[in-house]
């Protein structure tokens, strides 16, 4: 088994849908950010934070790094995780609410080298929750040098093989009635 160490959060998001930051919405013990943060501490010797800027995570004493000059959109973060870490990182969204540790180490127990090993459920693929290489990092920024931020069709440039889960693991959190479970 291959060791991943460090995990970078995706939190750079507008949160338009949900009318203020969700990010810092209560959510179970915590925020939906503290939340994600502490189920990914189980896993990772190392946690950051990608966003935009950095001002509105001092709080949290967690490092945090900017989003990928010139690139948009989630493809942003994880440019920029791949350019911090050079070796075999995790990267998630931080607003997969149903995100727990038993999927992040089936994850690490499976991964084998390849650029990216996400999830699949059904028929669902989720781009913002799995193992990134460094190898990936050229490939992506060939997508994002095209103008094309869609992280799913980019991840099908890469050497990637998707884990079926029988449950659901990326409730996204992105309106009011998302909260409610």
């Amino acid at each position: 088994m291959m060791r991943i160490e460090n995990v970078y959060i995706l939190a750079g998001g507008e949160s338009r849908r949900m009318g203020r930051d969700k990010l810092f919405l209560p959510f179970d013990d915590g925020t939906l950010l503290e939340r994600c943060i502490s189920t990914c501490r189980r896993n990772f010797a190392h946690t950051k934070v990608v966003a935009r800027e950095t001002r509105k995570f001092r709080s949290l004493e967690i490092p945090v790094i900017i989003d990928y000059p010139g690139v948009a959109g989630p493809l942003a973060g994880i440019l920029a995780a791949l350019h911090d870490c050079h070796e075999a990182c995790f990267i998630t969204a931080a607003d997969l609410s149903d995100l727990d540790s038993e999927i992040i180490s089936e994850l690490i127990e499976n991964y084998k080298g390849e650029e990216f090993l996400g999830l699949k459920e059904k028929e669902t693929v989720q781009p913002l929750c799995g193992i990134y290489s460094p190898a990936s990092f050229d490939k992506l920024l060939k997508a994002a040098g095209n103008a094309d931020y869609r992280i799913y069709e980019s991840i099908m440039h890469l050497d990637y093989r998707l884990l079926p889960v029988g449950r659901s693991v990326w409730r996204n959190i992105n309106t009011p009635q998302d909260l409610v479970r």
